[in-house]
């Protein structure tokens, strides 16, 4: 009898065990089995953990060019992704690489951790490894959240089923960077915050340890969780002064204090990095359309709500439509307004307003404002990440750094709309209830997949053999657009014998020691371009353009055709054939393959 009744007390947490167990197989199948290429970063996780005092695969400590215009040994390769036996456990070299890197070192560290228990071999698993634990916490703490913000435990753990079921959650915990790890400890971070409120500031001092604790290693996993402590930091600290709690908010302060000062103790290159410009993140396109953009994708990706914003077009429709609405109105109330029923509904309407502001002062004070904090919290860590961030440059993939919001967002707008829902639908019948809700949630879904699908898988879009399984052993040329376009090769071509890394932006000044090529004669050669920057083959020269204009073509791409590039290459004495092999997709746009020798 003790089993059932011990099942009956903790069901609940048997019902989110099932979720995490499912859905964390659901994301380790789409990563194993769906998920065909990688993120350039996620290749740069590997480096900046791995590679024993090396920050650049494509430059050195000087900003000199190197691994280019000449023939290197794939050692090189090894040596960048791997740990080797006399390398392990060294986070000095993990700190000497994040120095200058965009983000800080605690997920590169976590890594080497385990790359350490595996020396002279490469797995993408290693860095999946991070994600599962992170996923698992930051259920657990939706979990938790939701359940001490809406007090149901039904609507908690439907929560915790919902976001699991969206790209956003799939997209941040198949994606091998720190966002996973910064997504639970964001969760975390609000759990602290959101029980210290509901026990009025009672003994706060146990949370204010978990607090601190937390602004050092959040602060360590990402710089965006410093805005996030910021904006929590401003909004509980005015709360506490107004509310007359001044201890707990000295006391509160003074752990945000101290909290900063350890971590720039640990961590002292923070400063130069976060108020340090970047070409990189430097703004591209109004600051009003960023916000709408991370907006967008933030509830998109977490509730599958589409957010359409109007335009001047639909701004005057909607102009037309209110004037002849109210036209209308007037005309009827003017008619009417003699009416008995009419006045009666005009006396009733003005009453119920009055009344309604009248107990509104009251409601707001005894309401749960933790909903208003969490909203305040995640739309002003937005605006942040929209101001800092180049969301134009950064493409689809600017959404990974508003991942660890996304399962807050998921909580505010579901548990608010689940309080509205209920209040509308509870007098119906339960058939009537339970088709209107489950109509909704599909609509969500669908919505979520045809406009938010999973982003992160990278289908490579060939169906004969795969790049690494063709260049084992063999020796490869690759033409790419950019210098650090070599980090995205730095795992592709790892059990290649050596490569000749050149930039198609110089290629006659790139090729001087391409016949330098030494080895066996019968070792297989191949060639991969990349295409995103070549010109069409019909392209000519606009002899009628006027003067000083240039055409957007010239500026776009550099001046060879793919052919140009292939007919140069294939000119050299180790050249055999000239054979098309493929053509392949990867993050840094289509290249084409072809055998040489």
């Amino acid at each position: 009898m003790k089993a059932p009744t011990f099942f009956l007390n903790h069901k609940k947490y048997f019902f989110l065990f099932i979720i995490i167990t499912l859905q964390l197989a659901h994301f380790t199948y789409v990563f194993a089995c769906q998920r065909e290429g990688v993120h350039s970063d996620e290749n740069w996780s590997y480096g900046f953990a791995n590679a024993y005092y090396q920050k650049q695969l494509y430059c050195d400590e000087k900003g000199n060019r190197t691994n280019f215009d000449t023939w290197t040994d794939t050692k090189v390769f090894h040596d960048y992704t791997e740990v080797s036996d006399d390398q392990r456990f060294s986070y000095g070299s993990v700190w000497f690489n994040m120095e200058e890197d965009f983000s800080p070192p605690l997920h590169s560290a976590l890594l080497h951790t385990i790359c350490s228990f595996f020396p002279n071999s490469f797995s993408w698993w290693y860095a999946y490894i991070i994600n599962i634990p992170s996923f698992i916490i930051a259920m657990i703490c939706l979990y938790l959240l939701g359940k001490q913000l809406t007090h149901s435990e039904n609507t908690a753990l439907f929560i915790c089923f919902f976001y699991s079921s969206l790209s956003g959650a799939l997209n941040t915990f198949i994606y091998l960077r720190t966002y996973a790890l910064l997504t639970a400890l964001a969760l975390l971070y609000s759990l602290l915050h959101c029980r210290m409120y509901n026990q009025s500031f009672q003994k706060p001092s146990k949370y204010l340890a978990g607090i601190l604790f937390l602004n050092v290693i959040g602060g360590l996993s990402h710089y965006y969780f410093l805005a996030l402590v910021f904006c929590f930091a401003v909004i509980f600290s005015l709360y506490l002064l107004i509310t007359r709690h001044i201890k707990t908010a000295l006391l509160y302060m003074g752990t945000m204090l101290l909290s900063a000062g350890i971590y720039l103790l640990i961590w002292p290159h923070a400063i130069h990095l976060i108020f340090s410009s970047s070409e990189m993140y430097a703004q591209h396109m109004k600051f009003i359309w960023e916000i709408k953009a991370c907006l967008q994708f933030l509830i998109g990706e977490s509730t599958g709500i589409l957010i359409l914003y109007p335009n001047p077009y639909t701004i005057a429709v909607f102009n037309v439509c209110l004037i002849f609405l109210a036209i209308i109105i007037a005309g009827v109330s003017f008619l009417c307004r003699n009416e008995s029923w009419f006045r009666h509904l005009v006396r009733r309407s003005h009453l119920g307003i009055k009344h309604f502001f009248r107990r509104a002062p009251k409601r707001f004070k005894k309401a749960n404002k933790m909903y208003l904090f969490l909203f305040l919290a995640c739309f002003f860590t937005l605006v942040i990440i929209a101001k800092v961030s180049n969301i134009y440059s950064m493409g689809i993939y600017f959404d990974r750094y508003i991942f660890f919001l996304m399962p807050l967002a998921t909580l505010i707008i579901v548990g608010l709309l689940s309080k509205i829902l209920f209040r509308l639908v509870r007098k119906a019948r339960k058939g009537f209830r339970a088709a209107f809700i489950l109509t909704l949630i599909c609509c969500c879904f669908m919505i979520n997949q045809i406009y938010f699908p999973c982003h992160y898988l990278f289908p490579r879009n060939n169906d004969k053999i795969r790049t690494e399984e063709l260049i084992k052993g063999a020796n490869v040329i690759v033409a790419v657009s950019n210098d650090w376009q070599i980090v995205c090769y730095s795992t592709l071509l790892r059990d290649s014998k050596q490569f000749y890394m050149l930039n198609i932006g110089s290629l006659e000044e790139s090729l001087d020691s391409i016949e330098d090529l030494n080895g066996p004669s019968d070792t297989p050669v191949y060639l991969i371009v990349e295409k995103n920057k070549l010109r069409s083959k019909d392209w000519k020269k606009d002899e009628n353009a006027p003067e000083g204009l240039v055409p957007i073509q010239d500026v776009l791409t550099f001046e060879y055709t793919l052919d140009d590039i292939v007919n140069k290459i294939s000119s050299f004495n180790f050249t055999t054939t000239t054979k098309y092999i493929a053509t392949e997709s990867g993050f840094v746009g289509e290249y084409d393959i072809y055998q040489l020798r």
